[in-house]
């Protein structure tokens, strides 16, 4: 079992995999939505005063002033050595961005600002087109010979949930601007 990893491997895992997506799917750690915010039960004190920053893919617990990337919540959640956290977040890195034809999709990597380092990532002020991405969502979707989906329309729909949310937080950060405008 690999004890090393290199910088852009940790990289990959603390910013292309959604916070929240992990903490609601794969972790399981209860949570629900309050006044419009996630919220989480903290591993560290038990209570719900948390909160998610989507920008920087990094969760908190108010209460005991802890903050969480990836591999930090996955560490206190299965209360497990960074070294099997790492290991578990490839395998659910690969579930997630993994395709029949093999690899992610750049285009798809792309128009959802993920796989490259902040200075090469493209704006995110700008939202996109529902329409393209349901286009994009259904060019990547195959179906197998039961006629179900596969997993790379998960993948998909994890990355169009993560957009939304973060379009929907924006739009919570402006409207008391827009409201005193206008």
């Amino acid at each position: 079992m690999k004890r090393r990893f290199t910088r852009h491997e940790l990289f990959v895992l603390r910013n292309e995999i959604p916070i929240q997506l992990l903490i609601e799917k794969k972790l399981e750690v209860p949570s629900k939505t309050r006044e419009g915010k996630f919220r989480f039960l903290s591993p560290c004190c038990g209570e719900f005063n948390t909160g998610v920053k989507l920008d920087d893919n990094v969760a908190r617990c108010f209460r005991c002033e802890k903050r969480f990337n990836t591999i930090e919540i996955t560490k206190a959640v299965r209360d497990c050595d960074f070294v099997s956290s790492v290991h578990f977040l490839q395998k659910y890195h690969s579930e997630l961005f993994s395709k029949p034809g093999g690899g992610r999709s750049s285009q798809a990597a792309i128009r959802f600002n993920m796989g490259d380092p902040p200075e090469y990532r493209e704006s995110c002020n700008q939202p996109l087109p529902i329409k393209s991405i349901l286009e994009d969502m259904t060019a990547h979707a195959t179906f197998n010979n039961a006629g179900k989906s596969d997993s790379s329309l998960f993948s998909q729909e994890g990355r169009v949930m993560v957009r939304i949310q973060k379009m929907e937080s924006e739009i919570t950060r402006l409207a008391p601007r827009i409201i005193h405008i206008g």
